[in-house]
């Protein structure tokens, strides 16, 4: 795979949602060929991300294949199946991002190294952006305030084609914590931010009824 010029790469997002949506149209927006690897019941309507020509929709296995740069968007709990389903990936680039969602009560899950003993891959990337999926939908043309992403990572490559490609998504700062010694921190970070974000939501909706 040749990084020398980064100007459209071919990336894969594995999950289903608006999380998929919203991550493919701000990496579709630079010109990044994107493909969407949904099962075929995912029944959620991906209306924003079907308005791109460079966006093309289509099997798990399919966008495994096709992308140089993998997205895993789905649950911890889900990880071990998208990393069967995305194939030969050992020398590709992949990005876990199952920090966005909360994990199986009372079971962690250290996805970083199932990817890794699954794929073979040498090259992942633990990523936890601080920002709503939602927010971002809503932003194309930039990220509202400051919003910044963290990852942690053995690859120095692959962390410089993650902070290259945080830029692109139009976040302000892409802090590296370090190795993969880092990912519990990531991990907890990510539960403190959605724990006090769905507080914050409860909250504005009984304001709201009140």
């Amino acid at each position: 795979m040749y990084y020398k010029t980064l100007a459209s790469m071919n990336i894969a997002i594995i999950g289903k949602g608006m999380i998929v949506d919203s991550l493919a149209i701000r990496l579709a927006i630079p010109g990044h060929n994107i493909y969407l690897g949904v099962k075929e019941s995912d029944t959620y309507n991906y209306k924003v991300a079907s308005s791109f020509n460079n966006i093309t929709k289509c099997s798990v296995e399919k966008a495994g294949a096709a992308a140089d740069i993998i997205i895993l968007a789905v649950c911890p709990q889900n990880i071990r199946e998208a990393s069967y389903f995305i194939g030969d990936v050992k020398d590709k680039v992949v990005l876990d991002f199952s920090s966005s969602f909360f994990p199986e009560v009372g079971n962690y899950v250290h996805t970083y190294n199932t990817v890794k003993a699954i794929t073979g891959c040498r090259q992942i990337v633990k990523c936890f952006c601080a920002i709503t999926y939602d927010q971002l939908l809503l932003y194309p043309k930039g990220i509202s305030n400051t919003k910044d992403m963290y990852i942690a990572s053995e690859s120095e490559k692959a962390k410089s084609i993650v902070r290259w490609l945080s830029s692109e998504m139009g976040f302000d700062i892409c802090y590296d914590l370090g190795d993969k010694d880092a990912i519990k921190s990531i991990d907890k970070m990510s539960m403190d931010w959605l724990t006090k974000h769905i507080g914050e939501n409860i909250l504005q909706t009984n304001n709201i009824n009140t």
